[in-house]
């Protein structure tokens, strides 16, 4: 910067006539250069928001957040449908991981990311139409087996990217588990068939009642440049007592399925037992509750070491349904062709030195349990016996490493057929990476994705002072007396009032949303704004660290100068 520019041309004064009565400025500080004072300079750098960092999907949430803020509503809608194809279904379903980790939650509550993400996806579907996109053929058609979540999102990315793509489905109806295990009251059928044909109206060619291995060979399916496999988890896990293939003795992911495709069933004064304490186990005792029943459940965990979500455990308990805590079952007995015995052994909860929970049985704890059901919820396999042998297996999953990359280079994994982990998000991500791999395949290149640090911003980064304590925004549901009468959806979201209201709250947690703070405190006016961007005099800036220390969002860091150590 020239002197001309800052105006350094001193006053020299040559006697005591001409110096002023008092003290006085009048040619400013721009002289003196305080910036050879320092070995460190700060640096306004956008890092990762925790709850971005735990999205399985890899949302950029803070940014879409901001947008919904300032009303910019299909901006907003893009940056989400750049990682997630399905948002309106998320915002429903997903046990929204991000939450745990929103540091808003050391000032009152965490913010209510899964409402803002349901707001933003039904207002997308609502208000964008879907543009069908020209593929290119010559980069190599994709083959998709299977529909669900996983299938969806390898889809929606590689068609994106200009490739082909063909989805290969068994049943009469696309969405794998979104339409077979995920009742209605939580996930509308209309919500669903809107989020599918979103993405087939891209342009994605799918086959249903086309079982790959039966209705097509996989010498057919080993003619595209890639496949990705996402046939899921269907197969319910045994449980290895007596009694268990008993006819009153089902899983409870059958009797979903046959609830969520149409059929009608009529408990009426029978009484359902639910075995498991995951959220398919919540599921098939809801929906039993609303087929007449009366339900319990059987966990063999204590309430709070439930695998099921708390909100979900919340919901089910108000609209009646009863849970059994620290119970494992014995044995399933024959008492007629209208009722089954359950025997069971009570648990007592142990905690060892390294902090493991452990469950013994509880000495002459014998009891049991008469119902005319029982549904059994103790986890699904995948059905690895239809796939190609070649692919090397690992337990019940297709052996893939995290970018879905199987034995077999031509071959991708994802989803439940591949994933430890079997939640709507993982398995959106599982897509997403495997689009990435894929691609890397295709174009001979050598890396996905290099390895980086991720700097996330903490809780203890941010400067709580300028944030003010704001209740969480509540949700609109239906009352627990009018939830047992049917399928009816139970979360109606949030109004658009407090759908504002919620957004404000959020931190912006290590995304610059230009508040100006760093320019109104440094004491040597060493920021300035150019462009729209802050910008260092680095002549003049000492490395007070004023700016850090007064960012809220931990959005700007000192660093050493080039050459100096700190």
């Amino acid at each position: 910067m020239s002197e001309s520019k800052v105006g350094l041309k001193r006053r020299v004064y040559r006697n005591a006539e001409e110096m002023p009565e008092v003290a006085r400025s009048e040619s400013g500080s721009e002289w003196n250069r305080t910036g050879s004072w320092s070995t460190v300079i700060p640096i306004h750098q956008n890092k990762t928001a925790p709850c971005q960092r735990d999205c399985p999907v890899g949302v950029d949430i803070p940014v879409y957040l901001d947008l919904i803020k300032h009303k910019k509503y299909q901006k907003a809608y893009k940056i989400v449908k750049e990682t997630n194809p399905i948002p309106a279904i998320t915002g429903r379903v997903c046990y929204h991981p991000c939450e745990d980790g929103c540091n808003r939650k050391v000032l009152d509550q965490p913010l209510a990311i899964h409402s803002l993400e349901r707001f933003i996806g039904d207002w997308g579907l609502e208000n964008t139409p879907v543009k069908k996109i020209k593929t290119e053929p010559q980069k190599g058609k994709i083959a998709i087996v299977g529909s669900g979540p996983a299938g969806l999102s390898c889809a929606y990315h590689m068609i994106r990217k200009g490739y082909p793509v063909t989805i290969f489905e068994k049943e009469s109806q696309a969405g794998g588990m979104l339409r077979m295990g995920i009742p209605e009251y939580r996930l509308p059928e209309k919500i669903l068939d809107k989020e599918l044909k979103s993405i087939l109206d891209l342009g994605i060619e799918l086959k249903l009642n086309c079982q790959v291995g039966k209705d097509v060979a996989w010498e057919e399916i080993k003619k595209y440049a890639a496949v990705f496999l996402a046939t899921g988890a269907y197969r319910s896990r045994k449980m290895n007592v007596p009694g268990e293939n008993l006819e009153q003795v089902k899983p409870a992911l059958e009797f979903l399925i046959n609830v969520n495709l149409g059929e009608k069933f009529d408990f009426t004064g029978q009484k359902v037992l639910v075995l498991g304490r995951g959220n398919t186990a919540i599921d098939a005792a809801r929906a039993a509750l609303r087929c007449g029943a009366e339900v319990s459940i059987l966990s063999r965990s204590g309430m709070e070491e439930m695998i099921a979500t708390q909100e979900e455990i919340s919901l089910a308990t108000e609209e009646g349904v009863q849970i059994v805590e620290l119970v494992d079952i014995e044995a399933f007995e024959w008492i007629d062709a209208e009722q089954v015995r359950v025997n069971c052994v009570r648990l007592q909860r142990e905690v060892n030195k390294s902090g493991q929970i452990k469950y013994a049985v509880v000495k002459d704890s014998e009891f049991s349990l008469t119902g005319n059901l029982v549904l059994v919820a103790k986890g699904q396999d995948s059905d690895l016996q239809s796939l190609p042998q070649e692919l090397e297996k690992s337990a019940s999953l297709v052996k893939a490493d995290r970018f879905g990359r199987t034995s077999d280079e031509k071959f991708y994994a994802g989803g439940d057929l591949a994933l430890a982990t079997k939640t709507v998000a993982y398995a959106l991500g599982s897509g997403r990476k495997a689009a990435l791999a894929i691609e890397a395949y295709l174009n001979k290149m050598n890396s996905v994705a290099r390895e980086e640090s991720i700097l996330v911003t903490r809780e203890t980064d941010l400067n709580l002072a300028y944030f003010v304590k704001a209740p969480r925004e509540k949700e609109i549901h239906l009352d627990s007396q009018t939830r047992r009468l049917g399928f009816k959806e139970v979360n109606a979201g949030m109004e658009s009032e407090a759908i504002l209201r919620e957004v404000a709250r959020c931190f912006s947690c290590a995304t610059c949303n230009s508040c100006d703070n760093c320019y109104i405190f440094c004491p040597d006016l060493a920021v300035y704004k150019e462009n729209h961007q802050y910008k260092i005099r680095t002549e003049y800036c000492k490395g007070c660290g004023i700016c850090v220390q007064e960012c809220p969002r931990d959005a700007i860091e000192l660093v050493a100068k080039v050459g100096e150590e700190v």
